[in-house]
């Protein structure tokens, strides 16, 4: 039997919250992908293990639960936060922080082939988020989570989830912050 293993990484710089309060600053190591160039599998960070380099260069693993905030800039200059809002959960990427309302992402990995999905969650507090998926009725939901917002449900209607899903989020949760 032969097997191929094309796997990279790279550690990124980042800052950690743990749960505890004690913050570090310290590397990570991330899956990158070999056809995307400075790509990088965020999932490397949201499932079980988080895997930190230390000051001698040795691996050392941690329980995704272990920490309350990772910040890093991805290998794009990009800022990126993850958080854990919800504490029965994982690490969800942070993309709109809003006063009433967050959004957050959720990074997944396909078990059969590796590949990497996301789903949404929008969360108001411990008690009040929902999560859309490729299987949500996102207008549906959105008018539901934003039941005390009348004025958002003409534009939930207006929006074509389908082809313009991040656009869509970000005017509805934007607009849901202002008041």
């Amino acid at each position: 039997m032969f097997a191929l293993n094309f796997a990279q990484s790279t550690n990124i710089d980042a800052k950690i919250t743990f749960v505890d309060g004690k913050e570090l600053s310290s590397k990570i190591r991330f899956r990158t992908s070999i056809f995307y160039e400075n790509e990088i599998y965020e999932n490397s960070i949201t499932q079980k293990y988080v895997v930190l380099i230390n000051e001698k260069g040795k691996k050392e693993k941690h329980l995704f639960n272990e920490f309350k905030r990772i910040e890093f800039t991805d290998l794009k200059g990009k800022t990126r936060i993850f958080e854990r809002p919800i504490e029965k959960f994982g690490l969800f990427e942070l993309i709109y922080d809003g006063k009433k309302m967050k959004w957050y992402r959720d990074y997944t990995e396909n078990m059969y082939d590796h590949s990497q999905d996301y789903y949404e969650l929008l969360y108001k507090n411990p008690e009040q988020y929902d999560t859309f998926n490729l299987l949500t009725n996102y207008k549906k939901r959105l008018k539901e989570l934003t039941s005390d917002r009348q004025d958002l449900v003409s534009e939930i209607e207006a929006c074509n989830f389908f082809n313009n899903t991040y656009e869509c989020f970000k005017k509805i949760v934007e607009k849901y912050n202002e008041e």
